[in-house]
């Protein structure tokens, strides 16, 4: 397992199975293992390096048990190294959050390891120069999918297509390391040249607006909220998972999930094969993504598609595949979350203010928007989506959610009516919903045979890590939900979503949703407490029929908004009063009074 001319040196955990710390070193720098000073709670290896100029190298482990009780005793046998040595290396783990944290810890850290002339280094970081990533080049070095590949399965597909693509970009814009010393100065970049060029910057900023802009960002930002999930990522993903866990736990003590949910579907298999895609089908799926790269990428999506007269005939392949085999190819199936604060106002060290978005693999991506296009031309052939879900369809965006929904409360102000509305919010709803009911709701859309088979694949066995503050997480398993991000999860919502419609219809209600944003509103003339009642009852269904199908609404985030009249404001106080602390079943909401001009 060692590389050629290496050598392995390790130092076995003193109790337990397992553990301790490993060196793998080059033999030309004569690695000798030596004593090292015995640190209780530590795990420790000391090397000597070198034949004529002694340089010593300490690996270390202090587990975050020992952190507050061992770490004065490493910092005195380091103090009695650096008389021996004349340079020496300390590296290891000694989770301490990060060296340049504000921590007492780390501060004692860094202020002994100073009065010992250890400065930490900056890590050697590396990059690789986008100007030599030419898709001419790139496509030269791929080269065609070879004939033998292309019967295999997807998910070796995929394995082969990472390692040719990853291949590619090595050779043609190999990984460098970023090098400091600033720039260079040209000889002929005269001073009067320097000053002309600053002049030119002056006029340039003063058209520029987004300078200002920039400016205004600096002074609000929040100061150290620059990393503020700075070696938290395991963190992070654990929060995320005790996050779902226990709304799974609050649903299973409230709701029994029936053996078979009532349907209103198809009765009998529409769709049961997916059709094949052609070259220039994989074009238009390419041309129509974003070319946002994920950390799993063998390459940069941009490149990928700027080379599409070669990388078309393998994301065929793989497509192909996948779709004869009823199978979402493994490898395709771990989401990348980067954590975003939600607002900057926010406190960064709370780990519920940030919003989990996920980043997949680009040709899991381009995948999806395959079948994402053959599912919706199976919906409008059925007719099944409600008219009132908007999103995520052709001809039904947010503007026209917006303008139907504004102007229905328009159109009944002008009647003399007044409004309820409601809106509803729910909690993680990508993230709890169920796989088997999911399933079961594709099968009344008249979904089958091939075509089911690849649903289940691609929502099973799907993983997620977390990267934040330049760590990445382990991946942990997903049991429950759609990965947010991807092209298939807001449609494969809107498809779960679908029989709530015909629950708030039976009340009368009107309503809009967009994908797990729902509004509910009813127009009725002055006086309306009748309407509140009818408002109640229809929540109250809601509210169960979303607990049923394992969805949970967030009463702190759900409102009630009324639109009055002129002449209904006298008696808006009267309303609000009765009705502020309104419990529609164990949905309580907020109002708020609002006067159309």
């Amino acid at each position: 397992m060692c590389p050629d001319g290496f050598m392995v040196l390790h130092q076995p955990r003193h109790q337990g199975r397992g553990g301790g710390v490993v060196v793998i070193a080059r033999k030309s720098l004569s690695p000798r293992g030596i004593p090292a000073p015995e640190v209780v709670g530590c795990e420790s290896l000391l090397l000597k390096l070198g034949s004529r100029v002694q340089l010593g190298l300490l690996l270390t482990y202090l587990p975050p048990s020992c952190v507050a009780t061992a770490l004065p005793a490493l910092l005195e046998s380091v103090a009695g190294l650096a008389v021996e040595f004349p340079r020496l290396i300390v590296l290891g783990d000694f989770n301490l959050p990060s060296l340049g944290d504000r921590s007492e810890a780390a501060q004692e850290f860094m202020a002994s390891m100073a009065t010992m002339d250890l400065t930490q280094r900056e890590p050697t970081r590396w990059f690789r120069p986008r100007r030599l990533m030419d898709p001419d080049r790139f496509q030269e070095e791929l080269g065609e999918i070879p004939d033998s590949l292309v019967h295999n399965s997807s998910g070796s597909l995929v394995t082969a297509w990472n390692e040719a693509a990853s291949g590619a970009l090595d050779r043609i814009a190999p990984l460098r390391p970023l090098c400091g010393g600033g720039p260079r100065r040209a000889p002929w970049f005269t001073e009067e040249l320097r000053e002309m060029k600053r002049h030119k910057r002056r006029l340039e900023r003063q058209s520029r607006p987004a300078a200002l802009f920039r400016v205004t960002r600096s002074l609000l930002k929040v100061e150290g909220a620059e990393e503020p999930l700075q070696g938290r990522a395991e963190e992070f993903v654990q929060f995320l998972s005790d996050k779902i866990a226990q709304i799974q736990r609050d649903l299973d003590s409230d709701w029994a999930v029936p053996a078979e949910l009532p349907g209103a579907g198809l009765s009998h298999v529409i769709w049961s094969e997916f059709e094949p895609v052609t070259p220039d089908e994989v074009d238009k799926a390419v041309r129509a993504m974003n070319a946002a790269t994920c950390l799993l990428d063998p390459c940069p999506s941009w490149l990928v598609s700027a080379s599409r007269e070669v990388t078309r005939g393998w994301l065929q392949a793989i497509i192909n595949a996948s779709l004869m085999e009823g199978s979402f190819p493994q490898p395709l199936k771990e989401a990348v979350v980067r954590p975003l604060l939600k607002k900057p106002s926010l406190d960064p060290a709370v780990l519920k203010n940030f919003r989990p978005v996920s980043n997949l693999p680009f040709v899991g991506k381009v995948v999806e928007k395959v079948v994402a296009s053959q599912l919706l031309r199976s919906l409008d052939e059925t007719n099944y989506l409600d008219p009132f879900q908007s999103g995520f369809r052709p001809g039904y965006s947010t503007e026209t959610a917006l303008v139907a929904l504004t102007d229905d409360l328009w159109r009944a102000r002008d009647r003399g009516y007044s409004s309820i509305l409601v809106l509803l919010d729910l909690s993680a709803a990508f993230d709890t919903i169920d796989h088997g009911i999911l399933l079961r709701r594709l099968g009344e859309v008249g979904v089958g045979g091939t075509v089911l088979r690849w649903f289940s694949s691609y929502l099973s066995d799907r993983l997620q890590s977390v990267l934040a503050g330049g760590q990445r997480s382990t991946p942990r398993r997903l049991d429950y939900g759609v990965p947010q991000g991807s092209v298939l999860s807001p449609l494969l919502f809107n498809i779960y979503m679908k029989p709530l419609g015909e629950i708030i219809r039976r009340h009368g209600v009107r309503y809009h949703q967009y994908a797990d944003d729902t509004q509910l509103y009813i127009s009725i003339p002055c006086p309306f407490s009748e309407a509140v009642d009818v408002m109640c009852r229809c929540l109250e269904d809601v509210r169960v029929w979303m607990g049923v199908n394992r969805l949970r609404l967030n009463p702190d985030k759900t409102e009630w908004l009324w639109v009055l009249p002129p002449k209904g404001r006298s008696e808006a106080a009267v309303g609000s009063e009765c009705s502020r602390e309104s419990d529609c079943g164990r949905a309580k909401v907020r109002p708020r009074v609002t006067y159309p001009p």
